[in-house]
């Protein structure tokens, strides 16, 4: 079974790259889950759409605490479908979306240190967007009075991405595409299904 990460900032596409990377695996007939973080409808996801609403008031050690235990609630199921014979599972983000975002409040090691009982992905397809694209994207809901603060947090996130799927890449041979998505929907469509058909993912066989 192969873990495929679709990752990137804000409004970089995924979850129309996730779309296009089902459409392309289920038509070879392969069996595919997919997951997408936060998972807003458990209670644990709710938290984390309070707290990112301003509506929940607890400091950012805490609120990494509940992104990582989002993401360890699925790994038993992991298992089950990797015996039930799932052939793929998409993750609408997942351990890089966190260590990126999580690095802007907290220490490199400790951030890392949360997922040390989660499943790694086998392959990242990071979305490439630019800082200012990706704030454009967001409209009215990215002009408020943290614009400044949200765009400082983008663009840290952003460099935390390259380092992190480069030291990945380096230290465990982590297979990562990057996707220009600063283009079209169309262009990024076309690209994401050239990334699918290099992953060569045979059913039955991961």
């Amino acid at each position: 079974m192969k873990l495929v990460a679709v990752e990137g900032l804000d409004k970089s596409g995924k979850r129309t790259a996730v779309a296009t990377l089902q459409d392309v695996f289920e038509s070879r007939g392969l069996t595919v889950k997919v997951l997408s973080f936060p998972q807003y409808d458990t209670p644990l996801g709710e938290r984390i759409r309070a707290w990112l609403k301003g509506e929940w008031s607890v400091d950012a050690r805490t609120f990494e605490l509940v992104q990582a235990a989002d993401k360890q609630s699925i790994q038993s199921e992991l298992n089950v479908w990797e015996e039930e014979g799932v052939d793929v599972v998409l993750f609408d983000r997942y351990l890089h979306s966190q260590w990126a975002y999580g690095l802007y409040d907290n220490p490199t090691d400790w951030v890392l240190s949360l997922s040390k009982y989660a499943r790694r992905p086998d392959v990242v397809i990071y979305m490439d967007v630019a800082v200012d694209v990706s704030m454009s994207r967001q409209g009215e809901h990215g002009k408020n009075d943290k614009y400044e603060e949200n765009r400082d947090r983008l663009v840290r996130a952003k460099d935390a991405y390259t380092k992190l799927l480069t030291a990945e890449r380096e230290a465990r041979g982590l297979m990562v595409h990057y996707v220009d998505a600063n283009r079209s929907e169309a262009f990024v469509k076309q690209t994401v299904i050239a990334v699918a058909n290099k992953l060569n993912i045979v059913k039955g066989r991961g």
